[in-house]
């Protein structure tokens, strides 16, 4: 593990400025808020009062300062700050240990099982993409009820690169993995070939722009893991990558918002939900014609 350097982090304070009762969706929704921010980590009072949410860089910070404004109005207090960084990026990773969905276990590289078979480890980017968000294990568990063995496989926007792994191990022989976030193709990149997959796994650099997405050749099984108005925005585009008979596997939202997704994807059906605490994935399946 390395040691902790002596910069200074750009954080935001946020603050919930009234507390929520059993049925409350307020750190739901401010996680779907993040989704799209890039936060390398997240610190919450054992209340979920006061949130502490780190970022690589001020203007990624700042940026995200506004939307939360814009998100969350006059439900919380936001402010920026810069955080010492006295070890709190190694205390988050060293929390973090290995999570299993079926058959599959994702680990960081300080807690990988011994039984290879199976493991997929991931250098947490100070805890996203790990496994331990609902959505990922969702789209995991969604994976392993699908017939992948020599299937090509899409995933859009893949992050640590945690789901393209994952169907390469489970024998999809042609895995595009795409990500217009240069770092996340970088990470993805680099998990890729610590679990000796970088021949199986193709990783690009891509939008979802119409441009981009026609590039792609369509896959018999695609994977998004986005938040819902991203995958409503872009459904024509996320459509289309789905081979006839094919199988999208849709993730990133609640349950509440089910009916934005599955209409944005009126054309396909669906064909298996699954749920966890607020979290909804869907497989949704193209006709042949």
């Amino acid at each position: 593990m390395a040691e902790a350097s002596s910069r200074a982090w750009p954080a935001i304070d946020l603050t919930r400025r009234a507390a929520g009762d059993a049925a409350d969706t307020f750190g739901d929704r401010l996680a779907l808020v993040l989704d799209d921010l890039h936060p390398i980590a997240l610190e919450e009072d054992e209340n979920g009062r006061h949130w502490r949410i780190h970022f690589d860089h001020a203007p990624t910070r700042d940026h995200a300062l506004n939307a939360l404004q814009v998100a969350l109005g006059a439900e919380a207090h936001v402010a920026p700050v810069e955080v010492a960084d006295e070890g709190w990026a190694v205390r988050v990773q060293q929390a973090l240990r290995a999570v299993r969905v079926g058959l599959l276990i994702v680990a960081p590289p300080w807690d990988v099982p011994v039984e290879p078979a199976n493991v997929i480890v991931i250098e947490p980017s100070m805890g996203f993409g790990t496994g331990h968000h609902q959505s990922t294990r969702l789209c995991l568990e969604a994976l392993q009820a699908l017939p992948l063995a020599g299937a090509r496989l899409v995933d859009v926007g893949t992050g640590s690169g945690v789901l393209a792994l994952a169907a390469a191990r489970l024998g999809a022989r042609d895995v595009v993995a795409l990500d217009h976030d240069p770092d996340s193709v970088t990470a993805a990149r680099d998990n890729a070939g610590r679990n000796a997959l970088s021949t199986a796994v193709d990783v690009r650099q891509a939008d979802l722009g119409e441009a981009s997405m026609a590039a792609i050749d369509p896959g018999d099984v695609v994977l998004a893991n986005l938040t819902a108005w991203v995958l409503r925005q872009h459904a024509g585009a996320i459509e289309r990558l789905v081979r006839p008979g094919g199988r999208l596997i849709v993730s990133g939202f609640t349950h509440d918002q089910v009916p934005l997704v599955t209409d944005g994807f009126a054309r396909l059906a669906v064909l298996a939900r699954y749920d966890e605490d607020d979290w909804v994935a869907l497989v949704l399946g193209r006709s042949q014609a």
